[in-house]
């Protein structure tokens, strides 16, 4: 059977153009390993890209290529020429060809224009110009996944030779389908005779319009076509009324291990596309979500049997029916509000979870914090602070801002969507409405997995000694003069007369405001303290983190916060306890909202 034959495109260095070395790298540096970078863009691409009242299909296929497929990518896909610095030539004659093919159903494929030169008409997208020709195309609206439009150079990266074939199927306004297939590579910039390139470079067949550019513009292969290289390449075909989109990735990176490959492939699909698994929840929230080598299927998590994801679940569950204004039934999740106190109002809501270990359960990251944005419920990141308090369980928290405010926090992301960044953003309130939603979450989990110990009688051999009311407003930044009141308080030892270990307050001192306290609403207090009673080191936990109001205290709700112990050599220990040595003294770094009056009381454990 004969195969069209496509035409080899590198693109010239014109006005304006990116070495395309750059392009790859306008990902910036990306927290997340490869795996989850290439996981994550290609599953939001094919998140934003799905069918209203369908549930999108993505899968992962890692195969090894045979001789018949070899043989039509070296002669009829990429036998007109590439570039002397790709690889491409080395890596299609070397033993162990493998690919990645990427693919959605279930999705609107890659339709409107096959140039980026000109708007599409009025109704129909440019998705295929997006993907193909353009750099960093942002979505119709700030909901979308892929806000930046970068994510596409994750496959690229993926690649050994920073090359992919696309297939895709899209259908016009009419109801008839338009399928097309092109290569594309990302290279470096190269040189042939006098005339400098790019390294951007494409296969497909030549423009067949009038105009005297007509010659250098490169269209898809299309129609039948397309169809019979599609088929002979690619090993998921499309059924007769399917859409959607199928990227083959030659030579993916790490290819020489398949099996640790496919191993980080199924943490990263499991660790940010959870969302996504549940089949009982709403059809317009899932994704069918498929991991294949050589044909095989591959296991992913499930929430019958690890204890992390159905945590996860319960928590996103929660923050829905919260965010819908409802409240949870579910007794093992807590949720909370996260409030920003300039502008006053909720950014987000975070839910919690705590469940018994499994040594065998390593779907998610435990005792972490899961970010996502509000509508695509695609995992931005996972902080992962410490365990419980108990040693006996572990926990989850999973965070979602408000919907209206999705737009501002993907704002604040980096291209690779792998963290939000308040400094990033110009306006200053949506620095503090990012702001308040990173620090109350991690407020709010701290709380949740080491809540603040009863006080302690003298029974107990701890002391409970040293209480301090600091009126905040207008210490930090106020007029000279302004100062702490501090009150002393001694308990007695128990009616043993034996002498117990206390707590003794030596100092409090506001610390200056900042340019990011100002920003958050907060400040910090240094309280010094010094340990008497003992001849050896002893363990000083705060026992009590309170709002102060007339009369009284009441809880903090996670506003105040120890942020860290100072030692006298000014190194920091970021630990609910710290040691102290008779004679000692360590200090208290404590942070709460600016205009608060706060309380705090410390206690002194066993040795």
């Amino acid at each position: 059977m004969g195969y069209p034959d496509l035409e080899w495109f590198p693109k010239p260095f014109g006005a304006g153009d990116t070495d395309g070395a750059g392009a790859k790298k306008m990902l910036g540096n990306p927290e997340v390993d490869p795996a989850s970078l290439l996981v994550r863009e290609m599953a939001q691409n094919s998140w934003d890209a799905r069918i209203a009242g369908t549930v999108p299909q993505f899968e992962m296929r890692l195969r090894t290529i045979n001789p018949a497929v070899r043989d039509v990518l070296a002669w009829n896909v990429f036998g007109k020429g590439s570039s002397p610095n790709l690889g491409l030539s080395r890596v299609l004659q070397s033993q162990g060809l493998c690919a990645v093919e990427v693919l959605d159903r279930g999705t609107k494929g890659l339709g409107g224009p096959t140039r980026n030169d000109i708007d599409p008409p009025p109704g129909e997208p440019a998705d295929y110009s997006d993907f193909v020709l353009t750099i960093g195309a942002p979505p119709e609206d700030g909901y979308g996944g892929g806000t930046y439009g970068f994510g596409k150079t994750a496959a690229y990266l993926a690649s050994e030779c920073s090359t992919i074939v696309i297939w895709s199927r899209s259908r016009r306004s009419d109801g008839s389908i338009d399928e097309r297939l092109i290569a594309s590579a990302m290279g470096s910039r190269f040189t042939l005779g006098t005339q400098r390139y790019t390294g951007r470079q494409w296969w497909g067949t030549s423009s067949s319009d009038p105009d005297a550019q007509a010659a250098f513009r490169v269209e898809p292969a299309i129609a039948e076509d397309a169809r019979t290289l599609g088929e002979a390449i690619f090993e998921r075909h499309f059924e007769s009324d399917e859409t959607g989109t199928s990227i083959l990735i030659l030579q993916p990176k790490g290819h020489e291990d398949p099996d640790e490959l496919v191993e980080n492939w199924a943490k990263a699909i499991n660790r940010n596309l959870w969302p996504k698994f549940s089949t009982e929840q709403d059809p317009a929230r899932q994704m069918n979500i498929r991991l294949l080598r050589d044909g095989d299927v591959v296991q992913l998590g499930d929430r019958r049997t690890s204890p992390s994801l159905a945590a996860a679940t319960r928590c996103l569950a929660a923050l829905r029916l919260a965010q819908d204004g409802h409240q949870t039934e579910d007794p093992l999740v807590q949720v909370k509000e996260i409030r920003c106190g300039r502008p006053k109002r909720v950014v987000g809501h975070l839910a919690l979870s705590k469940f018994l270990p499994d040594p065998t359960d390593d779907a998610l990251d435990q005792d972490a914090i899961v970010y996502m944005r509000s509508r695509t419920e695609l995992v931005l990141r996972s902080d992962t602070p410490v365990p419980t308090a108990d040693g006996l369980t572990r926990w989850i928290g999973v965070f979602k801002p408000c919907l209206d405010l999705d737009p501002v926090f993907a704002s604040s992301e980096p291209p690779a969507h792998d963290q939000w960044n308040p400094r990033s953003l110009e306006d200053f309130n949506e620095r503090r409405l990012v702001n308040a939603a990173l620090r109350g979450s991690k407020e709010e989990g701290e709380s949740f997995r080491n809540p603040l110990p009863l006080e302690t009688d003298a029974a107990t051999g701890a002391s409970s000694t040293g209480k301090v009311s600091v009126a905040l407003a207008g210490l930090v930044g106020a007029a000279p003069g302004s100062s702490a009141t501090t009150r002393r308080a001694s308990t007695g030892g128990g009616g043993s007369g034996a002498v117990r270990p206390k707590v003794e307050i030596i100092a409090v001192q506001p610390l200056e405001l900042s340019e990011t306290d100002l920003e958050d609403g907060r400040q910090t207090t240094r309280v010094t303290l010094q340990v008497s009673g003992t001849n050896v080191a002893v363990p000083v936990t705060p026992s009590a983190l309170s709002v102060a109001v007339d009369g009284g205290v009441m809880a903090s709700e996670g506003q105040v916060m120890l942020e860290s112990w100072i030692r006298k050599d000014g190194s920091a220990l970021r630990a609910r306890e710290a040691m102290v040595a008779p004679g000692e003294s360590i200090s208290a770094d404590i942070s709460y909202p600016v205009g608060l009056a706060i309380e705090f009381r410390f206690t002194v454990g066993q040795p």
